[in-house]
């Protein structure tokens, strides 16, 4: 378990607001929240605000570097899509381009070779647009989970109870490992196919280790030996 807080305060400090964590600890640790930009620092009990000041400032440059990343990365997973005739969409890493139909009886989207065509009631907003097209990716993501979590368990020596897909802020997959569940970040359906069977390895493999350690680097190594090189294609922009 770790250590108790003892305090907690909110200051701003050049512009920034910064969480303070006081606990019965020597050493300083700043964190960055990827969600919100938010700064913690855990602090010992007994330093000064000057002190508290001092050590932010020292790491101003780095800690705004952080932020400007995170928004950045956050703005390419979730990217702002203007979903209209002649639009490209990503699908699995292929470029589709989008088709408009109306008059259709209800919203629905269908692929046509190269074309993402969207049949729409009437002249759909940009909100019901993209929420056709995320139930559609859905719908593509749990098409092909089932075979790729089925063809991995022999190999691995692991059973998923449960699998599931939702949108995440942070991550590409989760593993609830009490419950064998594992989730799937809903973006996948815009990445290459080995991008999402490499995220389901992953998440299986913490239903053999828990953290991200050694061992767990050593199981993916054995499993899905070019796993770097797809984690970059994952992350690139």
């Amino acid at each position: 378990m770790g250590l108790k807080i003892v305090s907690q305060e909110q200051c701003s400090i050049a512009g920034l607001a910064v969480r303070v964590l006081r606990k019965r600890v020597k050493n300083y640790t700043l964190r960055i929240s990827r969600v919100d930009g938010h700064v913690v620092l855990t602090a010992p009990l007994h330093v000064r605000e000057d002190d508290i000041q001092h050590v932010i400032l020292t790491k101003l440059a780095w800690i705004k570097q952080k932020q400007a990343s995170f928004k950045h990365h956050q703005s390419q997973r979730y990217p702002v899509r203007v979903l209209e005739a002649g639009s490209t969409v990503l699908f699995f890493g292929q470029p589709l381009t989008l088709e408009v139909i109306t008059e259709a009886s209800k919203n629905r989207m269908e692929r046509v070779g190269q074309q993402l065509r969207f049949y729409e009631k009437s002249v759909a907003s940009q909100a019901e647009r993209l929420s056709s097209l995320q139930t559609w990716y859905r719908h593509a993501l749990k098409a092909r989970l089932p075979e790729l979590i089925q063809t991995w368990e022999p190999v691995m020596g692991v059973d998923v109870a449960e699998w599931g897909v939702k949108r995440m802020r942070t991550r590409w997959g989760s593993c609830n490992i009490q419950a064998r569940r594992i989730w799937v970040n809903l973006e996948l359906a815009t990445k290459p196919v080995r991008c999402l069977e490499y995220v389901v390895v992953h998440e299986m493999v913490h239903l053999l280790e828990r953290h991200h350690n050694a061992r767990f680097k050593a199981l993916l190594d054995q499993f899905f030996p070019d796993w770097r090189d797809v984690e970059k294609t994952l992350n690139s922009v």
